[in-house]
C-alpha cells in the first residue's frame, strides 16, 4: 500500500484515512504524510457490542471514529474515487456517496476459512471452524455490495470470489517488491542457516513455523546437524517464542530490518499450509536472489516454477530434501536466486502495479475509453 501511495501521489491528490492500532504507530506517520495532500490517523478502539453470534467477523473496525472522520472528508470534497483496503473497512463503502468505490481484497477470507476446515483434523475445531466458514462467507459477500468492484492481488481470488459474488467486476493487480530496497547481497552466504519472516498477528505464519519446527526441522538436521533457523517477525504468541529454546533457533521479535538477516541465510522457507492470496515474503525473498522453498499455498497465484525459480512440497518429507538440498548445493543455491530475481524484475516491480492500478482508476473515473488512454488525471 506504501508503494502504491507513493507511485500514484504525482497523479492525483491523494486523501489517507487509516487506522493506528497503537501509539507507537504516530511515528511512522511522516513517512506518508509528503504524499498525501491530508493524512487522518486515528486510534482504532473497537465499542462495546452486544452479538447475537459468538463470532462476528470484520466487525472490530466499524468504529464511531472512523465513520465520523470519512463522513467529515466526504463533506469536505469533492473525491472522484474512494478506495478500500482489505475486507474489514468496506463497511465505509456507501454507494449513495455516487462515487466510484474500489475494495482491494489482498486475500479472500471465507476461502481461507474454507482451507482451514479441510486442513483441521480435530472434529470440534473443524465444526467451529465450518461455523466461521458459513458466517465469512455472508458478511463477505452482503459487504462487496457497497463497493462498485473488487480488485484481487491472484487470479485464483478472483475465481473464489466470483463463485458467490459474480454481479461485483473483480479486477486483478499483482502485488509487487521494491526492487531497489529487497537487492541481492554482494557475495552470497555459505552459511548453514534458513530463514523465515511474517508478521505473527497472522495466524497462518503461527502455524507454519509450528508444523515446520515440530516435522521438518528434525528431518533437515539429522543429515546437517549444524542448521540453523532464524524467526523474524513482529508479536510472536508464546507459543512461537518457546521454539527458540529448540538448538539453532531464534525467535527475534520485531526487527528494524529484515533485510540482514535474509542476507547471511542460505535459503528462505515459506512452509504455509493456511490462508490464501500472494505471499509478499516470497516476492521479497526472490528480489533478494534468495533460493526459496515453499509449499504450494505459499505459491499459490506466483509465477513460480517448481525447480527453475522456486523449490515446491507440500509434505514434511519432501520439504526437508529441498532444504538439505539447497544446503549443500550452492551452484543449485545461485541458480534458483538468480531465477527468482529475475522473475521479481520482470513481473513484480511496484511501477508495474500501480500502473493497472491508475488505469482502473481513469476506468471507473472518466469510463472504459479512459482506462484504455495513456494519459492520467
Amino acid at each position: 500500500m506504501f508503494h502504491l501511495l507513493r507511485l500514484l501521489s504525482s497523479r492525483y491528490r491523494i486523501t489517507l484515512l487509516s487506522f493506528l492500532e497503537g501509539e507507537e504507530e504516530k511515528a511512522f506517520l511522516h513517512e506518508v504524510q509528503g504524499f498525501c495532500e491530508r493524512a487522518v490517523a486515528l486510534r482504532r478502539i473497537p465499542p462495546p457490542r452486544l452479538q447475537l453470534f459468538a463470532y462476528e467477523p470484520f466487525d472490530e473496525f466499524r468504529t464511531p471514529q472512523m465513520q465520523s472522520a470519512v463522513q467529515a472528508c466526504l463533506e469536505d470534497g469533492p473525491f472522484d474515487l474512494i478506495q478500500l483496503e482489505y475486507t474489514q473497512m468496506a463497511c465505509y463503502g456507501h454507494k449513495e456517496v455516487g462515487i466510484p468505490i474500489l475494495l482491494t481484497k489482498h486475500e479472500v477470507d471465507f476461502a481461507a476459512c474454507a482451507r482451514r476446515v479441510r486442513t483441521e483434523r480435530n472434529p470440534l475445531v473443524k465444526a467451529r471452524w465450518f461455523y466461521n466458514y458459513l458466517q465469512v462467507l455472508e458478511r463477505e459477500t452482503s459487504l462487496l455490495k457497497r463497493v462498485d468492484a473488487a480488485i484481487c492481488v491472484t487470479d485464483t481470488d478472483k475465481r473464489e470470489l466470483q463463485k458467490f459474488s459474480s454481479l461485483v467486476p473483480v479486477h486483478v493487480v499483482n502485488s509487487g517488491v521494491d526492487l531497489e530496497y529487497f537487492r541481492p547481497p554482494e557475495q552470497a552466504t555459505d552459511n548453514r542457516r534458513i530463514v523465515f519472516v511474517g508478521a505473527f498477528q497472522h495466524h497462518p505464519n503461527v502455524d507454519s513455523m509450528l508444523y515446520f519446527c515440530r516435522a521438518v526441522l528434525p528431518r533437515v538436521r539429522s543429515r546437517v546437524p549444524s542448521v540453523q533457523l532464524s524467526i523474524v517477525g513482529s508479536q510472536p504468541p508464546q507459543a512461537v517464542a518457546d521454539l527458540g529454546r529448540i538448538r539453532g533457533v531464534t525467535v527475534t521479535g520485531s526487527v528494524p530490518d529484515i533485510r540482514p538477516f535474509m542476507a547471511e541465510s542460505s535459503a528462505y522457507i515459506v512452509p504455509l499450509r493456511l490462508g490464501v492470496g500472494m505471499r509478499g515474503k516470497v516476492l521479497e525473498a526472490w528480489a533478494m536472489a534468495l533460493p526459496v522453498v515453499a509449499t504450494s499455498v505459499a505459491a499459490a497465484g506466483l509465477r513460480a516454477e517448481h525447480g527453475k525459480n522456486i523449490m515446491i512440497a507440500d509434505d514434511a518429507e519432501r520439504f526437508a530434501r529441498h532444504v538439505i538440498s539447497l544446503l549443500e548445493d550452492r551452484e543449485l543455491r545461485l541458480r534458483l536466486g538468480m531465477e527468482g530475481r529475475a522473475t521479481a524484475e520482470r513481473w513484480y516491480s511496484w511501477e508495474a502495479a500501480a500502473e493497472e492500478l491508475d488505469r482502473l482508476y481513469r476506468m471507473y473515473i472518466h469510463g472504459p475509453a479512459a482506462g484504455q488512454s495513456q494519459d492520467s488525471s
